[in-house]
């Protein structure tokens, strides 16, 4: 399954194309409303999100995972895992706003990104106090080349 399309340097995944979150769908509280998709702390549910991007062939060099996102509601950042193709990319606390949207690059490394099928996975690596605690959301998501 895949749902990407191609923007000016690389390749937007659209939120459709996330598997094992909530969404997609409007969030709006306390901040600008978009559409958005959203994972909550390990034993919840929905621990972690996954899509796939579908490259014709292996990009020369690095690449950069552009995503614009928010954090939970609640003090301090939740801590984030984010793997391409198995491989971690990121993580730690998650660099994102609360109760707003903002934009974070990630480095994609040389030989991460393959032809054919690529998974992109986000995860939360702390158990979520609450059902509804250890946020982390995701509005927009690139992967763009150098």
């Amino acid at each position: 399954l895949f749902s990407q399309t191609k923007v000016d340097g690389g390749w937007r995944l659209e939120l459709e194309g996330f598997l094992g979150c909530k969404g997609p769908e409007e969030y709006s509280h306390e901040c600008p409303p978009r559409r958005a998709v959203w994972i909550y702390g390990k034993g919840s549910s929905t621990p972690a999100m996954s899509v796939n991007l579908k490259l014709e062939e292996v990009p020369e060099g690095g690449a950069r995972l552009v995503v614009v996102g928010q954090d939970d509601d609640k003090p301090g950042a939740v801590p984030i895992r984010i793997t391409v193709n198995g491989q971690v990319v990121f993580e730690g606390d998650n660099g994102f706003v609360e109760r707003g949207w903002s934009t974070v690059q990630f480095p994609i490394a040389a030989g991460q990104l393959r032809a054919g099928r690529n998974e992109i996975r986000f995860a939360t690596v702390n158990e979520s106090a609450a059902a509804d605690a250890g946020w982390f959301m995701l509005a927009d998501c690139s992967v763009l080349l150098p």
